[in-house]
C-alpha cells in the first residue's frame, strides 16, 4: 500500500529555566515574501493555546547558487521562565508562501531544566 507524509523536520532543545536561550534553524530556499511564524505550546492540554513566541530574525547567503536562509530564534529570560521544569511543551515554525500556502516546517520537544 502507498503512503505519503508530510511532516516537518523534528528539533528537540534542552534548556534552563530563566535563562535566555537561541538557536538556528538553515533552510535550503529563499524566503522572500515568505511570512514566517513560531511559537510554544504546552502538549498536556487538550487545547493548547501558545504559551509565548521566540523572536527571530533571518539571513540569507548564497553558495553553489543555492540562497540559504538562517533563521535565528531566541527566547529572553523571561520568557524560559515561563515553562516549568519537567513540562510537557512543543514549539514550531511555520511559513506561509507568497502563494499562500502554509507549512509547519520544523517543530519539537523542548526539555526544560533547572540550574
Amino acid at each position: 500500500m502507498a503512503s505519503i507524509q508530510q511532516i516537518p523536520g523534528v528539533l528537540d532543545i534542552s534548556l534552563v529555566k530563566g535563562d535566555e536561550f537561541s538557536w538556528s534553524v538553515r533552510i535550503d530556499r529563499d524566503l522572500d515574501g515568505y511570512t514566517l511564524s513560531t511559537g510554544i505550546y504546552n502538549a498536556s492540554l487538550i487545547s493548547p493555546t501558545n504559551i509565548t513566541s521566540p523572536t527571530f530574525t533571518s539571513s540569507e547567503s548564497t553558495v553553489n547558487n543555492v540562497t540559504r536562509t538562517t533563521v535565528v530564534l531566541t527566547l529572553t529570560e523571561t520568557q524560559t521562565n515561563l515553562l516549568e521544569a519537567g513540562g510537557n511543551y512543543r514549539w514550531w515554525m511555520k511559513w506561509v508562501s507568497p502563494g499562500g500556502v502554509t507549512r509547519t516546517i520544523v517543530s519539537g520537544q523542548i526539555d526544560t531544566r533547572l540550574p
